[in-house]
């Protein structure tokens, strides 16, 4: 088994090394060590980042120390300009031996590998037929996490770990860095095999809503878990006698799967007589729960985990301690409100749609400055953790999740919301008709974000039209080449090759345009 000074196995490491290597992959240790069932696993170590990065760090800390949380542009240039560095990053060739040499072993460790044949051990054994993986960051920062799925082949594997290393420096991350004043992080890449799921997950080992200890509160879908769930089949059980206490069916229509011919995963239709099941058996339901409960005594706290079903067996693919818990318990529907949903923050919010109040199906990091300068969000999805469920934890900003056709209600509408999650709505006057009240009917309507990207502006159109001639053809040039770069961006994301002399030098030459444009806006 590969061991080296880039290289470690989690057999090797307890939570004693939480500091150096992070709470998710000591985590993982410990319930391995345990024999409780995880996915084969080697992590790539933090000094590895430390080291590739130490002739861009002056430049990382330059763009860090230019940023404002009060400016979102700022915070989205600096992302993006670490971003390209770190992409820029070069792995030697021993480097790239070390992972290889452990990525072969991935299917032929002792750690819940699958009985295999001697013949397939001396396929894997000479990377003939290597599995595919999940790469994910092991980080002291929580939820910057930006996980690599169906990755197979060591090229794919590399430009993985790199995006692993800007989840560090996203828009996300900078605002965490920001709010809690962090400087400095270490994170190790987790390089685990991929649970070619038939079932899958996550699930609270107490139930966070009202923080009752006796319940679980599962998650459930069919087929590879993706980023982030949306309306899953949920149930809340009861630790002892695993009877479901509360059970909402999602009536799921497609699934994730990985395709036998190209690999790829792709959406595959779930037949009807499944699409409307609890997907949980009563013999997994057990199983799970009796997992769960052993990964919170080994870990001796309360845990958010994810979990995947493959050929039968359940495998706990990460756990996370749980931090918090919802305050209000599922509320009772206020009858002289008109909607209603799960609040995540117990606090009154008001507004006006598409003014102060965010109303969505769900959110995406490209909504982020949008959810902090909204009053509050009210979200359709009622997954307890999308993306808009995670974001409001992490700025502490007032979502209610789970409100049904949230986004059938119409610009300018006033909202007022109280801590329990009803919802009382005043349609605008002048959009009521004999035939009632007018629907606009849209996915997403934002509050304008308080950022604007710089705008140049002339105090004499005449004296100056020459110079906003120029400026509108270098906007146009700009635009051009950060497509350019967003497309190399796109490729390396998809394990594509990209010649790395083009995208550095569009990468400067982008850089290049917007101090020129600067320059032209001062005269």
């Amino acid at each position: 088994m590969v061991q080296s000074k880039n290289i470690v196995w989690l057999n090797s490491i307890s939570k004693k090394d939480t500091e150096l290597f992070g709470e998710n992959a000591t985590r993982l240790a410990e319930l391995a060590q345990s024999k409780i069932k995880i996915p084969s696993t080697f992590l790539v170590h933090s000094r590895v980042f430390e080291r590739l990065a130490s002739k861009i760090m002056p430049q990382i800390d330059i763009a860090l120390t230019a940023v404002s949380k009060d400016d979102f542009y700022s915070i989205k240039t600096a992302s993006e300009q670490i971003k390209q560095l770190i992409y820029g990053l070069e792995f030697s060739e021993e480097l790239q031996s070390e992972i290889l040499s452990a990525y072969k072993q991935l299917s032929n460790v002792h750690i819940n590998a699958y009985a295999v044949s001697d013949k397939t051990k001396e396929l894997i054994s000479t990377g003939r037929d290597l599995p595919f993986v999940v790469i994910s960051a092991s980080s002291p920062m929580p939820k910057t996490n930006n996980t690599q799925a169906n990755i197979k082949g060591i090229s794919q594997l590399s430009n993985a770990i790199k995006l692993c290393w800007c989840a560090m420096f996203s828009v996300r991350a900078i605002f965490y860095r920001l709010k809690y004043g962090i400087r400095k992080i270490n994170f190790t890449i987790i390089v685990q095999k991929m649970v070619n799921a038939t079932k899958s997950g996550d699930l609270f080992t107490i139930n966070p809503i009202g923080g009752d200890k006796k319940s679980m509160y599962i998650q459930a879908i069919f087929g590879i878990l993706p980023k982030y769930m949306s309306n899953p089949t949920q149930l809340v059980v009861d630790k002892i006698s695993k009877d479901v206490k509360r059970l909402v069916i999602n009536n799921q229509q497609t699934y994730l799967a990985r395709d036998s011919q190209s690999g790829e995963v792709i959406d595959k239709e779930i037949p009807p007589e499944l699409s409307n099941s609890q997907i949980l058996s009563k013999d997994e339901l057990n199983s799970l729960v009796d997992i769960s409960s052993a990964v919170q005594s080994t870990l001796n706290f309360p845990q958010y985990l994810t979990w995947a079903i493959e050929r039968g067996e359940i495998f706990i693919t990460s756990s996370k301690r749980i931090t918090d818990v919802f305050k209000n318990p599922l509320p009772e529907l206020d009858r002289t409100s008109q909607l209603s949903g799960q609040p995540l923050i117990s606090q009154n919010f008001s507004g006006t749609i598409g003014s102060d109040v965010l109303v969505v199906q769900d959110t995406t990091d490209d909504l982020i400055q949008n959810m902090l300068s909204s009053s509050g969000i009210l979200v359709e999805n009622p997954c307890l953790t999308s993306h808009a469920a995670i974001i409001s934890y992490e700025f502490n900003k007032p979502c209610v999740l789970g409100v049904k056709k949230a986004t059938e209600m119409q610009d300018g509408s006033k909202v007022t919301v109280n801590e329990s999650g009803s919802i009382y709505l005043e349609t605008p006057q002048s959009e009521q008709s004999s035939d009632g009240p007018h629907r606009n009917f849209v996915s997403v309507r934002a509050p304008q974000p308080t950022y604007s990207p710089p705008q140049e502006s002339y105090s004499s159109e005449t004296e100056n039209s020459s110079l906003s001639d120029l400026d509108e053809k270098f906007a146009e040039i700009e635009k051009k080449v950060t497509d350019l770069v967003y497309e190399d961006t796109q490729k390396r994301r998809e394990g594509l090759n990209v010649e790395e002399g083009q995208a550095k030098f569009l990468s400067e030459l982008e850089w290049k345009i917007r101090e020129i444009r600067k320059k032209l806006s001062e005269l």
